[in-house]
């Protein structure tokens, strides 16, 4: 590295500055000794008592020789200032090792499957699939909800199978439901991927603050039985126990890997017939 330690001048930092691009800086040593090198230029150059164009031309200097950022110098500066130097011990917060490749193997394909939600929903989604249940040999219906992310409107279907001739009149019929146009759509919602609902609270100077907590993490279905007397809103002719039902088709994880087939057979049904129709790359 660059021995700089006869320059007492920050006059004299200025052509290695412009040099700097050509020939390149760099520091090589642990955190505590760029600490330590850097509180030392403060030090030397009297950073304090430096103009406003000279103390720019040294933070360039020292960010060339570092690499740090900005807002990084900016933190050692402020040590300097109090007599300090900015070297904080740092201890990566993890948890013990005990998973097997095996597990990582299955967090990836719960991940393809969800598209990558957010920790809190990817626990919420495992913990729902591992209470979900052995379906044994009995084969159910397929659910299919489309749900406008915009007002919310929703149309449910359900159909026996997940192939063409099926898909194709079902979702003919789900679509005209809707009372507007829809541009692009996504199905998979109510019984199988969590989302986050708010808690909110009210401090005495009446500021509201808005949480999402774990506990909060649940999927539409879960959180329409959290409900106080939940039943009493269900439309006449829907139980319980056809709610259950439906929620028990199939684990969470199936749920979500047939939307991702039924997705990509679909649309590769729509743009054989219609090459020319303009679907983003990626449909979430």
């Amino acid at each position: 590295m660059f021995n700089d330690k006869d320059l007492t001048d920050v006059a004299q930092l200025e052509p290695i500055l412009a040099a700097a691009d050509a020939f390149g800086l760099g520091f090589h040593g642990t955190r505590k000794e760029r600490a330590q090198w850097i509180y030392e230029r403060l030090v030397r150059f009297h950073y304090q008592k430096l103009s406003r164009k000279k103390k720019n031309i040294l933070r360039r200097y020292i960010r060339a020789v570092t690499q740090l950022s900005k807002d990084q110098l900016k933190r050692h500066i402020r040590a300097y200032r109090r007599g300090k130097k900015l070297c904080l011990s740092y201890e990566r917060h993890s948890l013990s090792i005990i998973y097997t490749d095996a597990d990582r193997e299955l967090l990836a394909e719960v991940d393809n499957a969800t598209g990558r939600l957010s920790g809190n929903l990817t626990a919420q989604f495992c913990a729902d699939q591992c209470a979900a249940g052995d379906l044994g040999k009995m084969k159910g219906v397929y659910h299919i909800n489309l749900v406008d992310e915009v007002t919310q409107w929703e149309v449910l279907v359900a159909v026996e199978e997940i192939n063409e001739s099926i898909l194709k009149d079902v979702l003919e019929v789900a679509i005209l439901l809707f009372p507007f146009a829809i541009k692009n759509f996504h199905p998979y919602l109510n019984f199988y991927r969590p989302c986050y609902f708010p808690e909110r609270t009210t401090a005495k100077n009446g500021k509201v603050t808005v949480r999402y907590p774990r506990k909060n993490c649940m999927t539409p279905y879960r959180k329409l039985r959290s409900l106080k007397n939940w039943q009493k809103y269900l439309r006449p002719g829907v139980t319980v126990e056809d709610l259950e039902r439906q929620c028990r088709m199939k684990t969470p994880l199936q749920a979500a890997q047939e939307k991702i087939a039924a997705r990509e057979q679909l649309f590769s049904i729509i743009i054989e017939k219609h090459p020319d129709t303009d679907f983003p790359e990626k449909m979430s």
